[in-house]
């Protein structure tokens, strides 16, 4: 493999870290906008945008509860999922 095809694939990859990046901050915006519309056609006044993102952080702020008898497979298996949904 020569040079090029290297830093082609290497500025591909950061691209693609890129676009999930993007996508993952901007998914919660569409999403808080979609409901806004929502409640603006039914005559309601809607959440604020912003409220995906505040749900969000305070999901991140709580305690994980884990099971006494949980194996190592069940704490591995979010981060998993997560790496999996980022590849895809």
């Amino acid at each position: 493999m020569n040079a090029d095809a290297s830093l082609t694939a290497v500025t591909l990859i950061i691209i693609g870290v890129i676009q999930a990046t993007l996508l993952l901050l901007a998914a919660p915006f569409f999403s808080g906008f979609s409901r806004v519309l929502r409640a603006k056609m039914h005559s309601r006044k809607g959440p604020p945008l912003t409220q995906n993102y505040r749900d969000i952080v305070k999901l991140m702020k709580r305690s994980q509860v884990i099971a006494q008898q949980a194996g190592w497979i069940f704490r591995l298996t979010p981060y998993i999922s997560m790496a999996c949904m980022l590849l895809v």
